[in-house]
């Protein structure tokens, strides 16, 4: 027995009594339980649009998110590229320097 199956029997049977014929008043019961269980459906219906309503607008954020992260890292692995160009040209400077220096130095040297 499914739970559809159950709700619908647990609304309806206190309505039928021992007997299986359903009397006027059985009836009324009968509609007002099913009455209850379409409005409740309804409510479950809703509660569930609302939390996938919900979840949609999370979702979007979190890719929004993902969206803004991606352009970070982008933008931080070309200032890392940018900044690894600049650590060459200051060493290939540097070592320039040092050979000049080297250079100057043995010049004194013989002319000494």
């Amino acid at each position: 027995m499914g739970n559809a199956d159950y709700l619908v029997q647990s609304a309806i049977l206190p309505c039928v009594g021992l007997g299986s014929a359903l009397t006027l008043s059985g009836r009324d019961c009968v509609r007002c339980s099913i009455a209850g269980l379409e409005s409740e459906l309804k409510k479950f219906r809703q509660q569930f649009e609302e939390t996938t309503d919900a979840h949609e607008a999370e979702v979007k954020g979190l890719n929004d998110q993902i969206c803004d992260l991606n352009r970070q890292r982008e933008a931080a692995l070309r200032e890392v590229a940018e900044l690894k160009v600049q650590l060459k040209m200051t060493e290939e400077t540097r070592d320039t320097i040092r050979r000049d220096l080297i250079e100057a130095n043995r010049r004194i040297r013989e002319g000494e």
